[in-house]
């Protein structure tokens, strides 16, 4: 999901939550409120900056620019950058191992990591 570009700022530092529900209630228990930090002004110019001095548009500077992001602990900017990378390769496996060491940093997208780690595999063995 993406914020709407016309809802209100979120302000810089600050920490939000939010949850997605089932239409359908009576058939699921709501999952747990997802929290969000909002990184600070100071921070954002620092990656901003980093990410502008990354010039090009190949893949190996795109990978650069992801690996800000993940420098700087950016998991959804990171993950839907490689993902977009795949999507345009996809017949590279060490985007997919790539994405897979992001996805396994945390224990509610690790079976993702394996995922993609298994499509790797299959890509170097001529597997499709």
């Amino acid at each position: 999901f993406v914020y709407a570009q016309d809802a209100p700022p979120l302000k810089a530092g600050a920490t939000y939550s939010w949850t997605v529900q089932a239409v359908a209630t009576q058939l699921v228990e709501p999952p747990e409120p997802v929290r969000i930090l909002i990184v600070s002004s100071a921070e954002r110019r620092s990656i901003e900056q980093a990410l502008e001095s990354i010039k090009g548009d190949a893949l190996a500077d795109r990978l650069k620019r992801v690996q800000v992001l993940i420098d700087h602990r950016l998991w959804y900017d990171s993950i839907a950058e490689c993902t977009q990378l795949i999507s345009k390769n996809r017949d590279n496996p060490e985007l997919y191992r790539g994405r897979a060491q992001i996805y396994a940093q945390l224990p509610e997208t690790r079976e993702l990591a394996n995922q993609d780690l298994e499509q790797a595999d299959r890509l170097q063995q001529g597997i499709h």
